[in-house]
């Protein structure tokens, strides 16, 4: 998505008012003053909430794919490690920016009254799956189809869990939580390979 520095600015406030607020309790006005703008000019780039929260989410999703693609791991690495790659991949942003996957589990929230929305969430993590689901049918093809699925399906779900327990738990043990993670999607794997 390309924004002008003008609406990078709004963004990058919109970002912080969010991360703070919540979507539902976000409102121009506190945006505006966050960007140190009046509210006309933010309305000029925006015209509406909804514009604005799209335009957000679009901003966060292009971080997320810019970084799988400059972190891409060469495909003949061992599954192990790639398996552990594509958690700390998106651990890698939150540890840069925290309000990234805060907003994101807003976003989620936002989408299921928002059929736009619910649509360009569905699309994002479709592309997430996709990326855990070749990465297994890769290293295991013999494994079934559906059940390659269902376990890309988990990787992301334990991803999106993680999240979850930060935001509730300061004391979380992030990097203890995906190396369990990662043990569990590798003994099923090879639970399944050793049955195929």
């Amino acid at each position: 998505m390309k924004v002008t520095p003008q609406e990078k600015t709004i963004l990058d406030a919109a970002l912080e008012v969010v991360a703070r607020e919540t979507i539902s309790r976000t409102r121009m006005r506190l945006i505006a003053e966050e960007a140190r703008m009046s509210q006309s000019n933010l309305h000029y780039h925006f015209k509406t909430k909804d514009a604005l929260m799209k335009a957000l989410f679009c901003m966060i999703q292009d971080t997320f794919t810019e970084r799988r693609k400059q972190d891409a791991v060469d495909p003949d690495t061992p599954v192990e490690s790639q398996i552990a790659h594509f958690f700390q991949e998106p651990r890698r942003l939150l540890d840069e920016d925290w309000r990234y996957e805060t907003v994101q589990i807003d976003f989620w929230l936002y989408a299921h009254t928002e059929p736009e929305m619910q649509e360009l969430f569905d699309e994002s993590y479709e592309g997430w799956r996709e990326q855990a689901i070749r990465l297994i049918a890769q290293a295991y093809p013999e494994i079934p189809a559906e059940t390659q699925r269902a376990l890309g399906y988990i990787m992301v779900s334990m991803f999106v869990g993680a999240v979850m327990q930060i935001m509730n738990r300061a004391d979380f043990d992030l990097d203890r939580y995906f190396e369990v993670c990662t043990k569990l999607i590798l003994l099923e794997l090879n639970k399944l390979h050793q049955a195929g």
